[in-house]
């Protein structure tokens, strides 16, 4: 009531004035649209009587010659209106499409294109013009700007790069026949010079809106645009003032506003806004606008209304001007900062990845962007809504697709979607993928449409299209050979920046870069590490021995896994195993850790080493730890040494003064400070009586060893015949005097215990060979040779000549000549007979033997071949086994423990 008093005080002319000015306002005020980047925007205007439409001058902003959608229903209003006709008279303003309802499709040239267009429903229609800006910046409109006059005070003069400051574009200039003066019930004057504005009010209080549009002479299809509000009052009334001109909501409220979501502003209440008539004068909104969002009064035929709401299609900063004016004639204007979010949730769909096939690499589908995630890259993109996915999904262009692809992957093709779209096992992520609208593929030199429900395609023209990345990545792991471990295809797609491999009996386990660990194989030998999946992270190496894998991490802990008695279970001992620095594995049954603080923890079969109680109190101070196949022995600092498990006669003397041991599975050497030498199942006896230096020891485990003195001489030793009540046992250590011929030996090489056989280089290239195992081994028949054959090289002899280094596995040798050719002896079905492989094995630069039965040669262009046995038992049913490849960028080649199988380390991508 006291507002009502305070409005009639004002006398009938003030009254009928300010109605007649507010009501005009409110009816014909221009409005401002959004384009493809922008959304639409809308404004305040009068309601329409029920029944009738109204239609409002409006603005939008586009990119040039791409199809661009405007939203019309900011600047049309009544029930069921609808959009009947829009169209252009400028030539170069392309034609415009009603697509539904109020939404117009249209495609422009660059500059300021002005339309026409009618909306209707049953009982009327209206019409109004929509001003379009096309322009490839990517943000066009410039803040608003705003000003305040009084009557009587004639012209004012308006220098634009002045009260734009720094927001004024370098470069640029005024387009002086770009002006409009737009608002109010009477419009005023303006005329340009260089960057200045000369504007002459109307005579009455009003506003008026200044529309400008800046060039640049280098840029034709850069334009922006920029408004002037300038409100107009009566001299001896004193406007309301405005606390904060230039208002900023988030910084000031604190409050998250999000696309598409309506958020109502009072203009009373918001913080610090502080509006106030001097005179103490009731005010209300007047009018409010925004060229990028939707802002329309509460309540606008209320006098006192202070309320507007604000929507925003999209996401980014928006600016609203509104005019609040007293009940006599006085305004003021100021600005709204609203920044607005996407309206994003997290992503219910996912990347996709795909194995191409064994050996080969995997790709991977990224899953289509978010908005943010397309516009934090840089990207140019259009904000859709997808009902499908209730989401806000970034689409883009396909300038603008293969930019937001090129950093570390690719814009997906034709076929790669076909791939995603028809394969089974991708379906259940792929169902979750928005399809609202299609998506963009490159099809080689072109761009096409793709329709991911359908597979349909169709040659693209302009319009933002929804966008799949793909990423292929090379696995840097081969795998190849005969058994559990060969086939590594169940774990191919995760084989990516592998940087070591370790293998046991029948299992791998590749450490990758990002310290994790991928393993495949036996799942009772440690194939299957799922069960600690989630505790293999940050590791620092991996072990094995035969049944079981052991991770050390970088903070010293261990996480194992396997054969649970044989080591794959260390449970009982997790609380001890801090502050490790190294493990060391049993050969096949059990493990040790030496700790930082010289202490050593063991765990696996208690029999074979596992369990070391018996000498706990005596291993401190230890500084190395030796594994054999049922026993450890342990190095101390002293130079003594402490063994447990399965442990062989310690023969030669005490186990004191120590500088170097040598463990062969099942036997042990040790070379003491003195020069003297100790043997656990072994006879030292031959080596303690050498007259040179030891320059290399090498064993067949159970029988016997060979030593290599520094003049070229060959040591012969044994284990002490304990089985001499079995003569078929009796160990052979110098057939037909072949080692006293031996004066010039460059390097001793031995088989494995099936064939125990040697082999000697000599410095000349020449190679000599024998056997040193029991006479039962000697004596085997074995349908395709007997395995001691590999002691025989006089069917190659004659080739065997300018030898570079020799290569063996259980029951045959493989000599590498300078000349890159191989020659091979010993069980045919060991690897022992290449012929079948003969004219591949040239240019070779390095073999790997698998123990059991094969080799693998590398040759210098990266092909590796591999022959031997096609079975482990290599039964007269089985053929040989051959696998030829091509492994390019070859680290290394891991061979399997004691088992068929090779995995090829190849550098990582990265690297």
């Amino acid at each position: 009531m006291n507002e009502h008093n305070k409005y009639r005080r004002g006398g009938w002319r003030r009254r009928a004035h300010y109605v007649m000015v507010t009501m005009l306002l409110l009816a014909g005020l221009s409005g401002c649209g959004g384009g493809e980047e922008g959304g639409g925007s809308g404004n305040a205007h009068d309601p329409s009587p029920v029944g009738r439409v109204s239609a409002v001058d409006g603005f939008g902003v586009a990119r040039p010659n791409v199809p661009t959608r405007l939203d019309l229903s900011a600047f049309a209003r009544g029930p069921g209106a609808t959009l009947t006709a829009i169209s252009s008279q400028q030539k170069r303003c392309g034609a415009a499409n009603v697509v539904s309802g109020l939404t117009v499709e249209l495609t422009s040239e660059s500059g300021l294109c002005e339309y026409s267009y009618t909306v209707s429903n049953a009982d009327s229609d209206a019409s109004a013009a929509i001003y379009v800006l096309t322009s490839n910046v990517a943000s066009p409109v410039l803040p608003p700007l705003s000003q305040t006059l009084m009557l009587g005070t004639g012209s004012a003069v308006y220098n634009l790069a002045t009260l734009l400051g720094s927001d004024w574009p370098a470069g640029y200039s005024l387009d002086a026949s770009s002006l409009k003066v737009q608002g109010g019930t009477e419009q005023g004057t303006v005329t340009a010079s260089g960057n200045e504005l000369t504007y002459t009010p109307p005579n009455t209080p009003d506003w008026n809106r200044i529309v400008f549009i800046l060039k640049h002479p280098g840029r034709p299809d850069e334009d922006v645009l920029g408004t002037l509000f300038i409100t107009i009052s009566e001299a001896s009334n004193q406007p309301p003032t405005i606390g904060e001109v230039k208002y900023d909501y988030k910084a000031q409220t604190g409050n998250a506003v999000t696309a598409q979501h309506a958020v109502t502003m009072d203009l009373a209440t918001l913080p610090n806004l502080n509006i106030v008539d001097p005179e103490g004068e009731a005010w209300q909104l007047i009018e409010v606008q925004s060229y990028s969002a939707s802002v329309v009064p509460v309540a606008p035929n209320s006098v006192t209304n202070k309320h507007f709401t604000f929507t925003a299609n999209t996401s980014g900063e928006h600016i609203v001007s509104y005019i609040v004016g007293d009940h006599r004639a006085g305004f003021a204007t100021g600005l709204i900062k609203v920044v607005v979010g996407p309206d994003e949730r997290p992503k219910t769909w996912g990347d996709i990845m795909w194995s191409l096939g064994i050996n080969t690499g995997t790709v991977t589908y990224l899953a289509p962007p978010l908005y943010s995630e397309v516009v934090n890259k840089g990207v140019l993109a259009e904000e859709v809504w997808d009902d499908g996915v209730k989401n806000t999904i970034g689409a883009v262009t396909g300038v603008s697709a293969s930019l937001y692809c090129s950093k570390g992957s690719h814009l997906a093709t034709q076929r790669e979607l076909d791939i995603l779209r028809t394969t089974p096992a991708t379906e259940q992520e792929r169902s979750k993928y928005p399809v609202q609208r299609d998506y963009i593929v490159s099809n080689g030199a072109e761009y096409l449409t793709y329709n991911l429900k359908t597979g349909v395609t169709a040659p693209y023209t302009t319009g933002s299209l929804y966008v799949i990345c793909v990423t292929e990545t090379p696995i840097n792991v081969v795998t190849w050979g005969i058994g559990w471990a060969a086939d590594s295809i169940s774990v191919a797609s995760q084989l990516t920046d592998v940087r070591a491999i370790t293998a046991n009996q029948r299992s791998y386990a590749a450490l990758k870069g990002d310290g994790t660990v991928v393993t495949w194989g036996n799942p009772s030998n440690g194939g299957d590490s799922g069960s600690v999946a989630d505790q293999l992270v940050d590791v620092k190496a991996v072990f094995g021995n035969g049944k079981a894998f052991a991770a050390l991490k970088n903070d010293g802990s261990v996480v194992t896994w396997g054969d649970v008695i044989d080591g794959g279970n260390s449970s009982a001992v997790t609380n001890q195993l801090t502050g490790v620095i190294d493990i060391i594995p049993g050969y096949l049954n059990a493990f040790a850790a030496l700790k930082k603080d010289g202490t050593v923890v063991t765990w696996g079969d208690p029999e074979r080493g596992g369990d070391s109680s018996s000498v706990a109190d005596m291993l401190t101070d230890v500084s190395a730890v030796f594994g054999g196949q049922s026993f450890f022995i342990a190095q101390k600092k002293d130079g003594s040494a402490i063994t447990w498990g399965k442990v062989p006669t310690l023969r030669g003397g005490a186990a004191t003064d120590i500088k170097t041991i040598f463990t062969f599975d099942l036997s042990a050497l040790a070379l003491k400070h003195d020069g003297s030498w100790i043997g656990w199942g072994l006879d030292p006896t031959p080596l303690n009586a050498a007259s040179k230096q030891i320059v290399q020891v090498t064993a067949i485990p159970e029988y016997s060893y060979a030593a290599l003195t520094s003049d070229g001489k060959v040591i012969l030793g044994k284990r002490p015949d304990e089985l001499a009540e079995h003569p078929n046992f009796k160990v052979i250590l110098d057939p037909n005097g072949v080692v006293p011929s031996l004066t010039d030996v460059r390097r001793i090489y031995v088989t494995g215990p099936l064939s125990n056989s040697y082999a000697a280089l000599n410095n000349d290239g020449t190679v000599v060979t024998w056997y040193a195992g029991p006479i039962a081994y000697l004596n085997s028949t074995n349908p395709h040779g007997p395995d001691s054959a590999a002691s025989d090289s006089s069917a190659v002899s004659r080739l065997l000549t300018n030898v570079k280094t020799i290569y063996s596995n259980d029951s045959a040798f493989a000599a590498l000549k300078e000349d890159g050719s191989v020659v091979t002896w010993g069980n045919p079905f060991r690897g022992g007979d290449s012929r079948l492989v003969s004219g591949l094995l040239t240019d070779v630069k390095d073999i790997y033997s698998a123990r059991s039965g094969l080799f693998s040669a590398v040759k210098s262009n990266g092909t590796v071949v591999t022959w031997g046995c096609y079975q482990y038992t290599c039964d007269a049913m089985f053929a040989y086994y051959i696998h030829v490849q091509t492994t390019p960028n070859l680290k290394t080649i891991v061979e399997g423990y004691s088992h068929m199988t090779f995995a090829a380390l190849l550098e990582p991508e990265s690297e």
